[in-house]
């Protein structure tokens, strides 16, 4: 199963800097994004991602799942090594 982390696509333009700042923080973290507003982990990271969004100050943007499912999925195992 992935995490699947999923931005909501309307930020209020405040927080333009915050929102780029996640953004290169989840490449930094090896996130895969997979359209505009989704991006997927392998490894449980949700903590992680909840304690930078909170501390950017948009929390409650940010939305957490768990995808036992996914399209591509052969493809996101073989970029993660799994």
């Amino acid at each position: 199963s992935f995490e699947c982390l999923k931005e909501m696509k309307v930020y209020p333009e405040k927080y333009r800097k915050q929102r780029d700042l996640f953004r290169f923080r989840l490449k930094e973290l090896d996130f895969v994004k997979f359209n505009d507003s989704v991006w997927i982990y392998p490894y449980p990271c949700q903590k992680e991602i909840d304690f930078i969004a909170n501390y950017l100050e948009i929390g409650k943007y940010v939305h957490f799942a768990l995808v036992k499912d996914i399209t591509n999925k052969k493809r996101l195992e073989r970029y993660f090594n799994l």
